[in-house]
């Protein structure tokens, strides 16, 4: 009888700490599950910040033009943001929260744009109801891009979760005059602007193309992209991997993994199915203080991206915010800068650590090209001579419609402002201007 009670008092305590174990490996899994969701969540508010801000430049810019090629690329442009915009919010767990005008908006900006550069092209006047229509879309993407960069100097100047910052807004009232509730203040400044009934939304084309980069490369398994990603972030260095789950309608299609590393930073890594390549790798060390340069931090990142056979490359534009680097690397071919290709590299100027990587635009398009013969180049022909010129590079550029385009890159200034003149390598035709932002914070074109 006793040996009896003994059996069933260590049957009962095996099962006790087999739950026991279960529960802890459900509660670390749930843990991974929602580190890998806040990443999610940082990385599309980023993309819905940055789209609105491009939208912003661009309607200030379609205010002022009336040249119906300009105006045509504009349209593009704010079409093309909008539709990232969009995207980006739909990715966001704010279903709880309406925002149906915000996203009215966003779905029609860019149509007017292109019905006024249409008009233009039929040689119909720009009305003075055109401009007052342009005048309250700008207005509207003013106050939207403002807004969302208050929340994102909230959510990401501390420690809130997109969760809490939602929770917040559930929880507010709706008064307009309520700090901790923008987003619904957001929808109601929406309630007026113009209703717009045009054709020419963005086409979705581009997002069903084939990854150029990883066209003639083998898928693989889960258990070969954990291995790419242990020998990505270095094998020494893993404390923890686990794959959260595999990236459904994007291209390319990618693994998504979590875990820790030696030190316990958070990282996630997401890797390609077709190729094993790294498309996107973030680290959530926080606490940086500046000890290095720009310059010491970049030749950090050409080191790092020459140790994974993507050194052949030059730095591009840059911004500094919160004790590192972000900034663009552009592939070379001989002396011709591929900007289609670029990389994207966030670096600790604390110690050169590399904190974040991404190579959609690389994977998406970097190939063996074939290289027109540039036609012969004398500014003065294409460009006002009163802008003094500082440099001349060759390039190949994107074009809002998925093409390319070599071209001849200027840097010059006029009225102490900074541009980026790109002209034609073929035709001599103006292709883009940029106007370039230098300040304490980094080097940007807008």
């Amino acid at each position: 009888m006793m040996f009896r009670r003994k059996q069933w008092l260590g049957l009962g305590a095996g099962i006790f700490i087999f739950l026991l174990s279960v529960s802890v490996v459900l509660a670390k899994e749930h843990k991974q599950s929602l580190l890998y969701l806040e990443n999610q969540n940082r990385r599309s508010f980023t993309e819905l910040t940055e789209s609105v801000r491009n939208i912003d430049v661009a309607l200030s810019k379609a205010v002022l033009s009336r040249e119906p090629a300009i105006l045509n690329q504009l349209s593009h442009e704010i079409t093309a943001n909008a539709a990232f915009a969009k995207s980006s919010l739909g990715q966001l767990p704010v279903t709880d929260i309406n925002l149906d005008k915000t996203q009215k908006y966003l779905a029609q900006v860019g149509d007017y744009t292109v019905y006024l550069a249409e008009k233009t092209q039929r040689n119909q006047p720009v009305t003075e109801a055109d401009v007052k229509t342009m005048l309250s879309l700008l207005g509207y993407a003013d106050h939207l891009s403002n807004t969302l960069l208050s929340l994102e100097e909230t959510y990401f100047g501390g420690n809130t979760t997109f969760s809490d910052m939602i929770s917040m807004t559930q929880k507010a009232s709706a008064a307009e005059d309520n700090p901790d509730n923008q987003f619904t203040v957001l929808e109601q400044k929406f309630g007026n602007y113009p209703r717009l009934i045009y054709d020419g939304a963005f086409s979705d084309h581009l997002d069903n193309r084939q990854a150029e980069y990883l066209v003639d490369k083998p898928e693989i398994s889960k258990k070969e992209a954990q291995e790419a990603a242990r020998n990505f972030l270095g094998t020494e260095r893993v404390k923890s991997i686990k794959c959260i789950g595999e990236s459904q309608n994007t291209i390319p299609v990618s693994y998504s993994f979590t875990g820790k590393l030696a030190d316990d930073t958070d990282y996630s890594i997401d890797i390609t199915k077709q190729g094993g390549e790294v498309l996107y790798y973030l680290n959530n060390r926080e606490n940086h203080t500046a000890n290095l340069s720009v310059e010491d931090a970049m030749e950090k990142g050409l080191a790092f991206l020459k140790s994974i056979g993507r050194g052949n490359v030059t730095a591009s534009y840059y911004e500094i915010g919160d004790g590192f680097l972000t900034l663009n690397y552009c592939p070379l071919n001989g002396d011709i800068r591929e900007y289609p290709d670029l990389m994207k590299l966030r670096i600790s100027l604390d110690n050169g650590e590399i904190l974040a990587y991404e190579a959609k635009g690389y994977l998406l398009n970097h190939r063996k090209r074939e290289v027109p013969e540039f036609m012969p180049f004398h500014p003065e022909e294409h460009i006002d001579s009163s802008i003094q010129i500082s440099s001349v590079n060759r390039a190949l550029i994107p074009t809002d419609d998925g093409r390319e385009i070599y071209a001849y890159e200027l840097k010059g200034k006029l009225n102490n402002r900074d541009y980026l003149v790109y002209i034609n390598a073929e035709t001599g035709n103006t292709e883009q201007i940029l106007l370039v932002i230098e300040n304490e914070n980094g080097v940007l074109t807008e």
